[in-house]
């Protein structure tokens, strides 16, 4: 028999497996296209050079919250 702890967690589990699982709402489905879009008219080059200064800005927040 499970624990009251282990019964919310596992409650909480099938509620975030659900909404993962449902189907895009239709301002979801219009958020993505609009980001394609967006994303479209934007060079490569850019996308890496943000998508690099990202990933820095993250690891310099990890690496002092390590410490």
């Amino acid at each position: 028999m499970p624990t009251p702890y282990e019964s919310l967690v596992l409650n909480e589990l099938q509620r975030w497996q659900y909404d993962m699982q449902r189907p895009p709402s239709f301002l979801n489905n219009l958020a993505r296209k609009t980001q394609h879009k967006i994303n479209s008219y934007i060079p490569e080059k850019i996308h890496n050079a943000i998508t690099t200064a990202i990933k820095q800005m993250i690891r310099g927040v990890l690496l002092v919250q390590a410490r």
